[in-house]
């Protein structure tokens, strides 16, 4: 029976890799990650989906996100939050994209 992808991937040490020389193979041994396959499949904690855009009025409070839309306005103000922008969907002739944080400022718009 031929070894699969897998298999191979997980029979191949770190070590062998051009560039991992002995502090860059503890630091992998720490945090688990032995051969190949394990360094295929390590993720960061937060990871973001930055391939899907977002509707900006689908967003919700606290929700991590790729929207496109167009500033409408900015500013600088005095208080507790300085800073305000305000946007809406764009449309393809001037598309611009961000990410938003889902922090609500209390306003529509």
């Amino acid at each position: 029976m031929p070894a699969t992808t897998t298999d191979t991937l997980a029979s191949i040490a770190v070590s062998t890799l051009r560039g991992v020389g002995p502090k860059t193979l503890e630091r992998l041994e720490r945090i688990g990650v032995t051969n190949v396959q394990d360094l295929l499949f390590h993720l960061p904690i937060r990871y973001e989906d930055r391939t899907r855009i977002i509707p900006i009025g689908s967003l919700r409070i606290h929700q991590h996100a790729l929207f496109e839309g167009e500033v409408r306005a900015s500013g600088i103000g005095g208080g507790r939050r300085r800073d305000q922008a305000s946007a809406r969907e764009s449309y393809p002739k001037s598309r611009k994209a961000g990410s938003r944080s889902g922090h609500d400022d209390g306003r529509n718009g």
